[in-house]
């Protein structure tokens, strides 16, 4: 579900994308795989921002964050990867 919304983030279609994540943000929760989670949340991330809304998009950034210090600390591309994208956001 997660690459099937991306694929249609990517196409242009952000809502379909953005309902798709939550679907697989639910499952992710329901199995407690937190690294998956993040990654989903990294994603919604980047699709509220492509729907300009800054503030949504650093909510998940954040979360995300705090889902791979919990799981993989600060020192890694992912943790560096949300990083990113949260500094992004919050210029705005």
């Amino acid at each position: 579900m997660h690459k099937t919304a991306m694929e249609e983030f990517s196409q242009g279609h952000a809502r379909e994308a953005e309902k798709k994540l939550y679907k697989a943000l639910t499952s992710a929760r329901e199995l407690k795989i937190s690294c998956f989670e993040a990654k989903i949340l990294n994603s919604l991330g980047l699709v509220t921002e492509g729907l300009d809304a800054p503030s949504k998009a650093a909510s998940h950034y954040r979360r995300a964050l705090e889902l791979i210090q919990g799981k993989l600390g600060n020192d890694n591309v992912v943790y560096d990867t949300i990083a990113k994208n949260l500094a992004r956001v919050s210029v705005h």
